[in-house]
C-alpha cells in the first residue's frame, strides 16, 4: 500500500496468482478477498490490481464482477541498451 501523490491511500495486489491445478477451485478469490480485508484494515481508501495492456480479458470479467473498474491506462516506453 502506497500514499500517492494526490494523498490518497492506496492498497495494490501485485505479484500473485494461483497454482493451475487450483484455477476455478475458488482459492484465487479467498486469496484476493483476504488480501483486501487486510488492506482496508491499513486504511486503504481502494484498491488496484495492474495488469498488462493485453490482460486476460477472462480476468477482466471476473474482477469486474466484484466491483474492479478499468481507470487508466499507462503507456511505456523501453529504451535499447546501446
Amino acid at each position: 500500500a502506497v500514499k500517492n501523490n494526490l494523498g490518497q491511500y492506496i492498497g495494490y495486489l501485485n505479484n500473485w496468482a494461483t497454482k493451475k491445478e487450483y484455477i476455478g477451485e475458488g482459492v484465487g478469490k479467498i486469496l484476493a478477498d483476504r488480501a483486501i480485508q487486510i488492506l482496508k484494515s491499513w486504511g486503504c481508501e481502494s484498491v488496484r490490481i495492474n495488469m498488462a495492456y493485453e490482460g486476460n480479458r477472462k480476468l477482466i470479467d471476473v474482477f469486474g464482477k466484484v466491483g474492479f473498474k478499468p481507470i487508466i491506462i499507462v503507456l511505456e516506453k523501453k529504451f535499447e541498451n546501446t
